[in-house]
C-alpha cells in the first residue's frame, strides 16, 4: 500500500531530508562480528514511527540475536540458548498480536463511520536494501512494517475526530513500546550471556581481595594465610566488644572495630599486670 501523497506545486515537499535526519541521529550498529549469510529484503516504511524504530532497533536485535544463537552456543548448551531465543520470539509474537488487534479495531471503527479513505504521508518513504541473517530478524522485520501500516489508521481516526489527540498519543505510544521491546530484550539477554561467559567462576576471589593477599605475602608462603587468620580473629574480638547500637546509629567501620579491639586487648593486659602485682 502506497501511503505517499503528491502535494500541489505551491507547497514545498520533502525529498528525502526527513530520512536523512532520522539516519543522522542514530549511531550505526556495529555489525562487523556478524559473519552469517543473509537474505536481502527491501524496506518500505512511510511513517516517522516505523522509520525511527527500524533505524534504532532492527540491526541491534539482529546483532544481539547472532551473538546469542551463534557465539553463545560455543560456551552454553543448546537448551540454554533455545530458551533465550524463545523469549525473544515470544516478545515478537506478543507485539504482533497486539498490533493486529489494534488494526482490526481501527478498521472496524472506520467502517462503522463509513470512512473509506485512509490518511497518507507526504514525506519520502524509507526504501533500503537490508540484510536479514536469522528467522528472528525476519519476524522483527515484518513486525516493524506491520506497525508502519497501523500509524496512518490511527492518524485517520484523529483527523476524522473519532478519537481525541490524547487517545491517539496513548495508542501510538503503546504500539511503539511493545514493538521496541523485542530488541531491548535481545540486548539484555545478550549482555547477560556475555557476562556469564566471562565470569571466572563462583569460587574465585574478588579482584580487590586477591590483590590484597598477594601484596601481604609472597607467592608460595603461608604468611598470607596467617595474616588472614589474624584479621578474622581481630574482627571477631571487635564484634564481641562492640556495644549494641541504638536505633538510628550506623554500624562501625573496620578501623573503628580494630581500634576497639586494640583497646580491649590493652585493658586486658593492664588487668593481668595488676593481678600479678597484687
Amino acid at each position: 500500500m502506497d501511503n505517499s501523497r503528491q502535494l500541489p506545486a505551491m507547497v514545498r515537499t520533502d525529498h528525502g531530508e526527513a530520512n536523512r535526519r532520522i539516519l543522522a541521529k542514530e549511531t550505526p550498529t556495529d555489525f562487523r562480528r556478524v559473519e552469517a549469510a543473509a537474505i536481502t529484503r527491501r524496506t518500505s516504511l512511510h511513517s516517522a514511527e516505523g522509520k525511527r524504530l527500524f533505524v534504532r532497533f532492527f540491526y541491534v536485535l539482529q546483532s544481539r540475536v547472532y551473538y546469542i544463537s551463534t557465539i553463545g552456543r560455543t560456551r552454553k548448551s543448546h537448551q540454554e540458548i533455545e530458551a533465550l531465543e524463545l523469549q525473544i520470539k515470544q516478545a515478537i509474537a506478543d507485539a504482533s498480536k497486539l498490533i493486529d488487534r489494534l488494526m482490526d479495531a481501527m478498521e472496524q471503527r472506520l467502517k462503522e463511520s463509513s470512512i473509506d479513505a485512509v490518511a497518507s504521508f507526504t514525506t519520502t518513504p524509507m526504501e533500503e536494501d537490508v540484510a536479514i541473517v536469522s528467522a528472528i530478524g525476519r519476524r522483527y522485520f515484518e513486525l516493524i512494517h506491520k506497525l508502519d501500516q497501523l500509524m496512518p489508521l490511527l492518524q485517520t481516526l484523529e483527523i476524522e475526530e473519532l478519537v481525541t489527540e490524547t487517545e491517539l498519543d496513548r495508542m501510538r505510544a503503546k504500539a511503539k513500546r511493545i514493538t521496541g521491546r523485542p530488541a531491548s530484550l535481545a540486548r539484555l539477554l545478550a549482555d547477560r550471556l556475555r557476562m556469564e561467559m566471562r565470569d571466572p567462576g563462583p569460587t574465585a576471589l574478588p579482584a580487590a581481595v586477591a590483590t590484597g593477599l598477594d601484596e601481604a605475602a609472597p607467592a608460595g608462603s603461608d604468611a598470607g594465610i596467617s595474616a588472614c587468620s589474624d584479621v578474622l580473629a581481630l574482627a571477631q574480638t571487635a564484634a564481641v566488644a562492640a556495644p549494641v547500637l541504638p536505633v538510628g546509629r550506623s554500624e562501625p567501620t573496620l578501623p573503628e572495630l580494630a581500634s576497639r579491639a586494640a583497646e580491649s586487648s590493652a585493658a586486658a593486659s593492664m588487668a593481668n599486670g595488676t593481678a600479678r602485682s597484687v
